[in-house]
């Protein structure tokens, strides 16, 4: 499936039914809320680089250490009342800092991706994949759009609302099977789980032994699975 077809297929649903003029309407909105997103993802930028430097002595990896000082010290500025970000936030304001400093800063072809870009491209884990997912934007001109087909296409992130084809295969699956895929879907964003901000210290004792246990006894049932297939 090519680039076009995926975006065509990933909006018929909003578009169909509108007219020249809704149309019309709809690309202002979405450039202008395009634009202040890229204000909103240059803030982020900023924000995880005060905060890498402030609470990490600049140090990357300090915040990747699994103590709980990192934990502890984004959670506590995360639950003051006068903050509007999330922990989660927070977390992926140093981590749009640190794919900053790492693949982008020093590099002078890619100042020309949009902070946009740069939060979309967080969600490519694979830093081969990252640099060749960010020469192509640039080379072919990507819109962040664009570039968001790019990711779904290589099933790095999901496709956004749900889709005719999702359903017809639902459908088309038997109720046992049907039950499998239900099961194991979630199991997937495991793979984009960044398990470094998460103190398992904070955990109760008693969860933590329930939590190993029913991971290892799904990792068994998984193998099985994989086995299967």
């Amino acid at each position: 499936m090519t680039n076009t077809e995926v975006l065509d297929h990933l909006q018929l649903t909003h578009r169909d039914d509108l007219d020249n003029a809704d149309h019309q309407k709809m690309d202002r909105a979405a450039r202008y809320i395009n634009s202040k997103m890229d204000d909103a993802a240059n803030a982020l930028i900023d924000i995880g680089k005060y905060l890498l430097a402030e609470f990490f002595q600049d140090d990357i990896q300090l915040f990747r250490s699994r103590g709980s000082r990192k934990s502890v010290s984004l959670r506590k500025l995360a639950d003051r009342d006068d903050i509007i970000l999330s922990f989660s936030s927070l977390c992926n304001a140093v981590h749009l800092a640190i794919q900053e400093r790492r693949f982008f800063a020093h590099n002078g072809t890619f100042k020309r991706l949009s902070a946009s870009h740069k939060l979309i491209l967080l969600r490519v884990q694979n830093d081969h994949e990252k640099i060749q997912f960010a020469k192509k934007t640039i080379e072919e001109n990507l819109s962040v759009r664009q570039l968001r087909a790019e990711l779904v296409i290589r099933g790095i992130i999901l496709p956004r609302g749900r889709t005719a084809h999702a359903a017809n295969r639902k459908k088309r699956l038997a109720k046992p099977v049907r039950n499998i895929v239900d099961l194991v879907k979630p199991v997937s964003a495991l793979i984009r789980a960044n398990f470094d901000d998460v103190d398992m210290n904070i955990i109760p004792s008693s969860d933590r032994v329930f939590l190993k246990e029913s991971a290892m006894r799904a990792r068994d049932r998984l193998t099985e699975l994989i086995q299967r297939l």
